[in-house]
C-alpha cells in the first residue's frame, strides 16, 4: 500500500501529518469539553496557540456546534460527537480524509448533517476515503468504489463503469397500471434493441441496447391500444452493482 506516494512502513510520521482520520468509535474524552477536546489534538498537531484557538471556533461554527463549545461531550448526542471527531480529524488540514463508517449509530436526521458536511468536504478538493457498509451512502458520495471480500479487491472504479461492466445496455421503468402478462412480456423482447424484459409490480422492467430505443418500446406498445403511464430511466446503483458482483464470486 501506499499513501499520497508514501511508503507506510518507512514514512508513517509524515503519512499521519498528511492525513485525518475518523474511527468508527469517536474516541472523544467525555470529561472534556468540545473546545478542551479540539484544543488537546490542535496542540498534540503542533498547530500554535493563536492559530489552533481561531480555526476551533471557526469549524465549530461551520459544523453547526458554537452552541455547545463550552459543554462537556459526555452530555451530547451521537451525532454532535461525530461531527466534534470530524473537526479533530480535519484541524490540521489534512490532504487525504480517512472515514470510518462515519455515520454508524446515527439517526436520520444526523445521518443526513454528516452526509451533507462529508459532500462539502469532497467538493472542497480533498481525497476521502470512506469505508461503510452502507451502499445508498457510498453510490451518494463515491467518485471511484471499490468493493472488498475477504480481503481481495473485486472492483474498483467509477460506479457508472462498474454496472456497465456488468450489464450492458439502458434501464428503464415501464408503468402501466399492472404487471405485465405473458404476452405483453413476449411481444416487449421482440422489440428491436431490448435485451430483457421482466415483470414489475406496475409494469415491465426493460434493458434496452441503446435509451433512444425506449420511444419506440412505448410507441409500439401504444399502437396494441397498452396503456403507458410513464418510461422512466433507472440508473444502475452501486447495491445493485454489489449484490451482483457477489452472485459472481459466490
Amino acid at each position: 500500500a501506499s499513501v499520497l506516494g508514501l511508503d507506510p512502513a518507512r514514512d508513517s510520521d509524515e503519512i499521519r501529518r498528511r492525513t485525518g482520520v475518523l474511527t468508527e468509535n469517536a474516541g472523544l474524552d467525555d470529561r472534556l469539553t468540545a473546545f478542551e477536546n479540539l484544543w488537546f489534538a490542535a496542540r498534540l498537531r503542533g498547530i500554535k496557540a493563536g492559530p489552533a484557538r481561531a480555526r476551533i471556533d471557526a469549524m465549530l461554527e461551520e459544523f453547526g456546534l458554537a452552541d455547545r463549545r463550552d459543554l462537556a461531550v459526555q452530555g451530547m448526542s451521537t451525532g454532535q460527537r461525530k461531527r466534534v471527531a470530524l473537526i479533530r480529524a480535519l484541524l490540521h488540514e489534512p490532504e487525504v480524509l480517512f472515514l470510518d463508517e462515519p455515520t454508524s449509530g446515527l439517526d436520520p436526521s444526523a445521518t443526513r448533517a454528516v452526509l451533507d458536511l462529508i459532500a462539502t468536504l469532497a467538493g472542497q478538493g480533498r481525497t476521502i476515503i470512506l469505508c461503510t457498509h452502507f451502499l445508498g451512502e457510498a453510490g451518494r458520495l463515491a467518485d471511484r468504489a471499490a468493493i472488498l471480500d475477504r480481503g481481495r479487491l473485486h472492483a474498483f472504479g467509477r460506479p457508472q463503469e462498474l454496472a456497465a461492466a456488468l450489464w450492458p445496455g439502458t434501464a428503464f421503468a415501464l408503468d402501466l397500471g399492472r404487471t405485465a402478462d405473458a404476452t405483453m412480456l413476449s411481444f416487449l423482447r421482440g422489440c428491436a434493441g431490448v435485451l430483457v424484459a421482466e415483470p414489475s409490480a406496475s409494469g415491465a422492467l426493460l434493458r434496452v441496447d441503446d435509451r433512444s430505443r425506449a420511444p419506440h418500446v412505448v410507441a409500439g406498445l401504444v399502437t396494441r391500444s397498452v396503456d403507458v403511464f410513464s418510461a422512466t430511466l433507472q440508473p444502475d446503483t452501486l447495491e445493485q452493482v454489489y449484490f451482483e458482483i457477489e452472485a459472481r464470486i459466490a
